[in-house]
């Protein structure tokens, strides 16, 4: 029952299989996630990759969420996040108009 709870609390999708597949999903929600790691290997990007993550919506298999972004070491890049939060839309509006035609498709 627990089990059955904690999935449908919901993750926060990465569009990257390999990693939501080792994570079950994606990142928990109401969870304390530990990322750890060697300086350089990419822990503050994926976390502001995950901040964007958090609010695709939910017609997209996202939990549209919200996001804060606590700095302690001053390495969040605002540029950066932009460009993660611009791929992300494309991304989506791809789907989108991949999706888009599949409908047009089969009811033409």
């Amino acid at each position: 029952e627990l089990l059955e709870q904690e999935h449908t609390q919901g993750f926060i999708i990465t569009f990257c299989s390999a990693l939501d597949d080792i994570l079950g999903g994606g990142v928990p929600l109401m969870k304390t996630t530990e990322i750890c790691g060697a300086p350089g290997v990419g822990k503050t990007q994926l976390c502001m990759q995950l901040a964007v993550d958090v609010q695709i919506p939910e017609c997209f298999g996202g939990v549209a969420g919200e996001a804060v972004f606590i700095d302690t070491e001053g390495s969040f890049m605002v540029d950066r996040v932009v460009d993660l939060a611009t791929a992300c839309i494309e991304h989506l509006q791809l789907i989108a108009e991949k999706h888009k035609g599949e409908e047009s498709g089969s009811t033409a």
